[in-house]
């Protein structure tokens, strides 16, 4: 009896091990409490306080000087792999700047990039919608939205071995504020199959047991 509960013991942390390595993987968290990593030559960014130091940046294109968008770029200095898939997810909020004045461009676009030290290719480059509401957010977390693309096969070849970046802009005179981005690599689908066998055989000798 001790010995079969010793082998169902180690059964379940064998599960539990292979499905912590098989969920998303993330490369990068960033709170937006901190300019560090950030690069911007738009200007129109602004930080949106919620105390304990706790903030977001807000993006307006109508304080961008001699533009009507304002944009924020990073690199994650994470080196894109072949045969893989990869998320961001950030969570993000439109506004209008006053009442009465007309609704907003609703529509970021989100630029995924590999960084080759002189310039930016793009990726893939995807327009997303956020929820609009007043001026200013008096709260988070805002709700999320996701983009992803993958380097299977022959998509994305080009990016393999550059560093994955990207950039958030505003269109055309949009404002809109933006926390929490997260950076991810998807599991593979052959990995995601063995992890459901192995639960499955799990479930069933503990069920036999």
């Amino acid at each position: 009896m001790l010995k079969h509960k010793l082998i169902n013991g180690v059964l379940f942390v064998s599960v539990l091990l292979l499905t912590s390595q098989s969920f998303a993987a993330l490369i990068l968290e960033d709170d937006m409490d901190d300019w560090g990593p950030w690069y911007s030559s738009t200007g129109g960014i602004s930080k949106v306080n919620f105390g304990s130091n706790d903030t977001a940046f807000h993006m307006s294109g109508y304080n961008a000087p001699n533009t009507t968008y304002a944009h924020m770029l990073r690199t994650t200095e994470e080196t894109i792999q072949a045969e893989k898939e990869y998320e961001v997810s950030f969570g993000i909020v439109g506004h209008q700047l006053a009442e009465g004045e007309s609704t907003l461009a609703k529509s970021t676009t989100l630029q995924l990039y590999f960084w080759d030290e002189s310039s930016n290719t793009s990726i893939v480059e995807e327009s997303v919608n956020p929820v609009y509401e007043e001026w200013q957010p008096t709260s988070d977390p805002f709700p999320m939205i996701t983009v992803s693309f993958d380097t299977y096969g022959t998509n994305n070849a080009d990016a393999v071995g550059n560093y994955l970046g990207f950039k958030i802009m505003g269109n055309y005179h949009a404002s809109q504020t933006l926390d929490t981005i997260q950076v991810s690599e998807v599991p593979e689908p052959v990995t995601l199959a063995l992890l459901g066998s192995g639960c499955a055989v799990f479930m069933r000798k503990r069920k036999n047991a």
